[in-house]
């Protein structure tokens, strides 16, 4: 009976709090396929909205996955205001502050930006005949120490409810959120839904598959929740219903384009990939071509070398050779000279010494034959004489 007792007592306290405060989990994207999941709870009273954040769940996309792979440096933050802070320093991309709508009062804080791991607070004085969304633009930053942040990525505008009910109205839209799931599981078990029924069904099955969605195109599952999703959205006459069903299928829409987007990049990509390959290979095989048409003009050039070297090697013997032959022809030809001038000189030293001799031998011989006749001239004077001796005594003597 205790336990009963303190079961009712915990539901009527989840009924006041649902009654008195809505919290909402929001599922915002980047440009760059980033994913920030807020939580957040908007509390009304007495023209008073008090919106509280309860952090926030980060997911970087590929472009800055590998870059920041830590993620508690990654900080999600939002600004009411863009100058300088005196505490902190952004740089990076361009920021902006969220903007009051009409008929909203807020006071701008004093540090001028909020991190949601801090849990901040908002508080804006709303009429009571208003009825405005108020549109957050967030931002991702990375903490680059000393009291700078890096800002990197702007994700999707969060946008708030700002609807204020009367002071004894109870909170319609989060009693009906109640409600309803009570009587989507009752109508489970009957086998009968309402259009809107049907259309919450759809609504968070097409968000469950679109975030699951990675790639373009959509699956043909999620093409057939969209398309049940916007058939359903004629019949629907609840605003808030119909509201977020064209906010899903607004998401849907920009998730698809980025998907699109992405695919149409990576497929232009790769075809430049291929054709940078196939040019690589291209520039590889006319290069190899380069290299070995080089190489046979290398060999051809040598061989050329070769061939000139060699007829220049061939003519300068042969010139060396023609001139060794002069040279040694004159050296016979001067040697010869030199063998006929010895021959020459010789007999003519041999002429010379038999002329000599003859002249030596003619003149003993007219030496010899002067002697002769000198002697024989002498004899017959001799003979003369003694013949006349020999006369004069009158006997004749012969020597």
């Amino acid at each position: 009976m205790k336990a009963v007792n303190v079961f009712i007592l915990i539901l009527l306290l989840s009924v006041c709090h649902a009654i008195q405060a809505r919290e909402v989990t929001d599922t915002l994207m980047s440009t760059k396929n980033d994913r920030v999941i807020v939580t957040y709870d908007v509390t009304q009273s007495n023209g008073q909205v008090i919106v509280r954040f309860h952090g926030a769940q980060k997911k970087l996309g590929r472009t800055y996955k590998d870059k920041y792979k830590r993620l508690d440096e990654v900080a999600v933050v939002f600004f009411d205001r863009v100058e300088s802070f005196e505490d902190m320093k952004f740089t990076g991309i361009d920021t902006e502050a969220f903007m009051t709508p009409s008929g909203t009062r807020y006071s701008t804080s004093k540090d001028g930006y909020f991190l949601l791991a801090d849990n901040p607070t908002l508080t804006l004085n709303v009429s009571q005949a208003s009825n405005q969304k108020l549109q957050i633009p967030f931002f991702l930053a990375h903490y680059e120490g000393k009291h700078h942040y890096k800002v990197f990525s702007r994700c999707e505008n969060l946008t708030v409810n700002l609807s204020v009910k009367k002071k004894n109205e109870t909170n319609g839209d989060d009693m009906e959120r109640t409600v309803t799931q009570t009587v989507t599981t009752q109508e489970e078990v009957d086998g009968a839904f309402s259009d809107t029924d049907e259309a919450t069904i759809l609504v968070n099955k097409v968000t469950d598959l679109l975030d699951e969605q990675t790639e373009y195109p959509f699956t043909d599952e999620l093409k057939q929740a969209i398309s049940s999703l916007r058939d359903r959205s004629y019949r629907i006459t609840d605003d808030k219903m119909s509201s977020r069903i064209s906010e899903v299928l607004t998401a849907c829409k920009l998730k698809e384009e980025r998907l699109k987007s992405k695919a149409e990049d990576a497929a232009a990509a790769a075809a430049l990939a291929a054709e940078r390959k196939a040019q690589q290979a291209a520039e590889r095989a006319q290069a190899r071509q380069d290299s070995l048409a080089a190489v046979a003009q290398m060999k051809a050039d040598e061989e050329k070398k070769r061939n000139l070297w060699l007829m220049i090697g061939g003519v300068v013997l042969a010139i060396l050779g023609f001139v060794g032959n002069q040279v040694l022809q004159q050296r016979r030809n001067a040697k010869n000279q030199k063998n006929i001038q010895e021959m020459q000189n010789s007999m003519a030293k041999r002429a010379e010494d038999e002329a000599r001799r003859c002249a030596r031998s003619m003149t003993q011989e007219k030496v010899n034959q002067a002697k002769t006749e000198l002697r024989k001239g002498a004899h017959n004077v001799a003979n003369r004489g003694m013949n006349t001796m020999t006369k004069g005594k009158g006997k004749s003597k012969t020597i």
